[in-house]
């Protein structure tokens, strides 16, 4: 794939990341590599789906891999920053160790989202 390819057709186009029923429950998530980067999807406790960058904010490490389900949080494997389901941190061991980091920039990067209903008269 050329520079000019990613930028003119696959970045300005939707890219389908799963079902709607590969995460049925809460906290049920799918991961998406697409360049430049990683994204993933999930149910929130409020039965929406949400994307995010899929990396932590303060080093960039992965949060998710694959698939599966997180029931109650996302932490990071690196320094243990830990997110809620919509994407907001809630939690960072030894905050004080981390100056600047109550920005509002620490929330995971959204991604636009949205559900593609198909007519049953192209099935």
């Amino acid at each position: 794939m050329t520079r000019l390819e990613l930028e003119r057709v696959l970045m300005p186009s939707w890219q389908i990341v799963c079902h709607v029923n590969s995460i049925p429950k809460t906290g049920d998530y799918e991961t998406f590599r697409f360049r430049p980067g990683k994204r993933h999807g999930m149910r929130d406790r409020d039965g929406s789906i949400r994307g995010f960058h899929n990396v932590c904010r303060h080093r960039g490490a992965r949060l998710l891999d694959g698939s599966g389900n997180c029931p109650a949080t996302i932490t990071c494997p690196y320094h243990g920053w830990t997110y809620r389901h919509d994407g907001g941190l809630i939690g960072m061991p030894v905050r004080e160790s981390f100056r600047g980091s109550t920005a509002p920039n620490t929330d995971l990067r959204p991604v636009r989202t949205d559900i593609a209903f198909v007519s049953s008269s192209f099935v």
